[in-house]
C-alpha cells in the first residue's frame, strides 16, 4: 500500500487503497487500521490533531474529512496557477475576460474563509488581469495607479469603450513594445507570485486548523481534583518489602521468606 503525505493526488491514492481493501476482504476496523499505517507527513498530523477523527471507528468519516482537507488544498493550487496562466483571447473583450478570471478565482480560496480570504482573492484576480489583459488596454490605463480590483476592472472597461478613438499608430506602437519585453523575466515574476500566494494561503489554513485544535481543547473536560488525589495516593503507596513507591507488599517482585523474615528469597530456598 503506497503512503499519503497530503501533497500527492488524495483521489488516486485511496483508489489504489480501497482496490488492495476490496481484494483483502477487510471490513471498516481493518481498513481504518491500515489506513492510519499509510498516512505519514502532514497528513498524519492531521488526523492526530482531530478528536473525532483519531478515535473514529468510521471509515467512510475518515476518507471523507481527509479528501476535504488534502484534495481542496491541491485543487486550489491548480486553480491558482490557472489564474495566473489566464491571458485574454483575441475574440474575447475586457468584460468577458473579467468575468472568466472571475469563476476561476472562487476555487482559489477555502469555501469556510472568511475576509482575509477574499482579500487574497482579490488581490489574485488584480495580478492575473494586469498579466493576462491585452497590451492596448494595459497601455491605455497604465498612467492610472490602481491598487483595487474592481478600480482597475472599471477603468479598463472604460478605456476599452472609448478604444476606437485610438489612432492606429500608437496601437502598433504599443504591439511591438509588448514583443520586446523580457518574457523570462515575466515568467519568473509569475512563479514567484504563484509561489507566495499559494504559501499564504496554506499559512491560512494552519491558522484555521489551529484555532480548530484550541477550541476543542477548551472544551476538552478536565480531570477532577478527587481523580488526581486518587492517582496521587496510588503512587505513594510503599512496599515493606523492596522499600519502594508505587505497590504494596503483597504485589512486591521481590521474594520475601516467612521463615527467617529477609527478603531475597523465598522459604523454599531459605538455608
Amino acid at each position: 500500500i503506497p503512503s499519503f503525505d497530503g501533497n500527492s493526488n488524495f483521489s488516486a491514492f485511496i483508489d489504489k487503497f480501497n482496490s488492495i481493501a476490496d481484494y483483502c476482504k477487510w471490513d471498516d476496523n481493518d481498513k481504518i487500521l491500515a489506513l492510519s499505517l499509510r498516512l505519514i507527513g502532514e497528513a498524519q498530523e492531521f488526523v492526530s490533531t482531530q478528536r473525532e477523527l483519531r478515535y473514529t471507528k468510521d471509515f467512510k468519516l475518515l476518507v471523507k474529512s481527509l479528501r476535504e482537507r488534502f484534495e481542496t488544498k491541491s485543487n486550489m493550487a491548480s486553480y491558482i496557477t490557472k489564474l495566473t496562466q489566464a491571458y485574454q483571447l483575441p475574440c474575447e473583450n475586457a468584460r468577458q475576460f473579467f468575468s472568466r478570471l472571475e469563476g476561476i478565482s472562487y476555487n482559489c480560496i477555502p469555501g469556510n474563509g472568511g475576509e482575509e480570504f477574499e482579500s487574497y482573492r482579490e488581490q489574485l484576480l488584480l495580478s492575473a488581469a494586469k498579466q493576462g489583459l491585452r497590451v492596448e488596454l494595459l497601455r491605455g490605463i497604465a498612467s492610472t495607479a490602481l491598487d483595487s480590483y474592481n478600480e482597475f476592472k472599471k477603468h479598463t472597461l472604460t478605456f476599452e469603450e472609448n478604444f476606437e478613438l485610438i489612432e492606429p499608430m500608437q496601437l502598433a506602437a504599443a504591439i511591438q513594445a509588448k514583443s520586446e519585453d523580457n518574457t523570462a523575466a515575466k515568467i519568473d515574476d509569475l512563479n514567484t507570485k504563484i509561489e507566495q500566494l499559494t504559501l499564504t494561503i496554506s499559512k491560512m489554513q494552519t491558522k484555521l486548523d489551529t484555532e480548530q485544535n484550541n477550541r476543542e481543547y477548551r472544551e476538552k473536560p478536565r480531570q477532577t481534583h478527587s481523580a488526581r488525589n486518587r492517582y496521587q495516593n496510588q503512587s505513594e503507596k510503599k512496599c515493606f518489602n523492596g522499600k519502594k513507591l508505587g505497590h504494596l507488599a503483597k504485589n512486591c517482585p521481590v521474594p520475601y521468606c516467612n521463615y527467617c523474615k529477609r527478603i531475597g528469597h523465598s522459604v523454599e530456598n531459605c538455608f
